[in-house]
């Protein structure tokens, strides 16, 4: 029960401190993971805590999914285990974007942007 709340607070705080960090930093800076000491998590707990930014982002209304892929991308990265986010574009009617994390190791809770074209991916 305790590491469960670990992984709540954990989350939440990522969160908001991945929201600070847009406000004043470079791209660069942003997708940068941030040390966040040695630890050993499952697969579960990793899952658990991509679902807990979704439900933060939503009671916070972030509703940027860059701050959220990113986000969880920066965490996992930092834990070891591999995703790529992907930033997509669309020009048709009018200009529309949307980023997604994608790891064959876990599910990351969010939907790819199949009909965007991408335009960059990082590792």
């Amino acid at each position: 029960m305790f590491r469960l709340i670990y992984i709540l607070c954990l989350s939440f705080f990522n969160l908001l401190a991945t929201k600070i960090l847009f406000m004043n930093q470079k791209f660069s800076s942003i997708i940068e993971p941030k040390d966040l000491g040695v630890r050993e998590w499952t697969k579960d707990e990793m899952q658990k805590f991509c679902k807990y930014v979704e439900y933060f982002s939503k009671k916070l209304r972030i509703n940027s999914c860059f701050v959220k892929s990113v986000c969880k991308r920066n965490f996992l990265k930092r834990k070891g285990f591999d995703c790529k986010l992907y930033i997509g574009v669309e020009l048709e009617d009018s200009f529309k974007s949307h980023s997604w994390l994608i790891s064959e190791e876990l599910n990351c809770f969010e939907r790819p942007g199949g009909h965007l074209k991408i335009i960059q991916i990082v590792d």
